[in-house]
């Protein structure tokens, strides 16, 4: 078939062979792909969430996936979105750099324009869901998920389960007041995430803002010791938070997503942040088992397949 994104093993449907069309929604871009329900990615690929209006990105989400509806067989739509999700309606809550996604019953929306059965769950939840299905959480009924990206963002799993909470905000680590500036709330977003690390960095230098990127950063931090010193506060903070999760919902695990976690010395340098904290204060006695995702870029898309499967009982941890 023509005009289909780079694929994945093979991607024939062979006769009774159900697969998901699941979906990524983030601020930047739409990653999507086609998935077995072993959670086997037959096909992944991406555009940029540039799209105005609610109509215009439906309408061009099912100008772009209509031709893997008709290529395989395609059995439903699983949807990891930015934001907290209200299972009843299927609204999106809170906000984000998309707008328009928050208010609408945009399951309702998105079942009728493409004619499938459609769940949708957080980005986080679906990447913690992830790492429980087939990831580094495999093992764990207790573990909490820790996204550093442009914000801080997160899920709380207890006894096997996705605990929301009672406003659906559990797990929003970013949320949590780091200190006071001037009176001001500090976030834990503005100072633990990557775009806190590098808004940091491009003060120090004095760049202007959106100049540097995350991996432009660490590669400083070699040649320019007002680098090394924000990356070493920047640890810091990240085991400031950390600890505090530790300490508010004692998790057995805490696994770090984001692109950062695919740094090999983060964890490392994680667990000598909190060593340090740790030792200061004597009523610190646990220290938190720190790791990282394993499904990657591929989380938020994994996981919304599970939470598809989980909510037709097709899938039990």
């Amino acid at each position: 078939m023509k005009n289909l994104p780079e694929t994945i093993g093979n991607t024939a449907s062979p006769d009774g062979a159900n697969h998901c069309l699941c979906v990524d929604i983030g601020g930047f871009a739409v990653k999507y792909g086609v998935m077995t329900e072993n959670g086997d990615l037959l096909l992944r690929s991406e555009f940029k969430s540039d799209n105005r209006t609610l109509d215009t990105f439906i309408e061009s989400l099912y100008l772009t996936l209509s031709p893997l509806i008709a290529h395989y067989r395609i059995q439903g739509l699983a949807v990891s979105v930015c934001g907290p999700v209200e299972q009843a309606s299927g609204v999106v809550e809170g906000a984000s750099a998309l707008h328009f996604l928050h208010g609408p019953p945009l399951r309702a929306l998105l079942t009728a324009r493409f004619g499938l059965e459609c769940e949708i769950e957080n980005d986080a939840c679906c990447a913690a869901l992830a790492e429980m299905w087939q990831g580094a959480a495999l093992e764990s009924s207790d573990c909490c998920l820790v996204v550093l990206g442009t914000g801080v963002g997160g899920a709380v799993v207890k006894r096997g389960e996705l605990e929301r909470g009672s406003h659906r905000f559990a797990g929003e680590f970013g949320l949590m007041i780091a200190k006071f500036e001037q009176g001001a709330p500090v976030i834990m977003s503005d100072i633990a995430s990557t775009r806190g690390l590098v808004e940091s960095a491009e003060r120090v230098l004095g760049r202007a803002k959106g100049t540097l990127s995350g991996t432009e950063v660490f590669a400083l931090a070699a040649e320019d010791p007002r680098v090394a010193a924000v990356i070493e506060q920047w640890y810091r903070y990240v085991a400031m938070l950390l600890l505090n999760i530790q300490h508010a919902l004692d998790p057995e695990m805490i696994v770090i997503g984001g692109g950062v976690s695919a740094r090999p010395e983060l964890v490392g340098r994680l667990q000598q942040a909190v060593a340090k904290m740790v030792a200061s204060h004597a009523s610190f006695t646990v220290i938190p088992h720190i790791t990282v995702c394993c499904a990657g870029n591929d989380a938020n898309l994994i996981g919304a397949l599970a939470f598809f499967l989980q909510q037709r009982r097709s899938l039990v941890y």
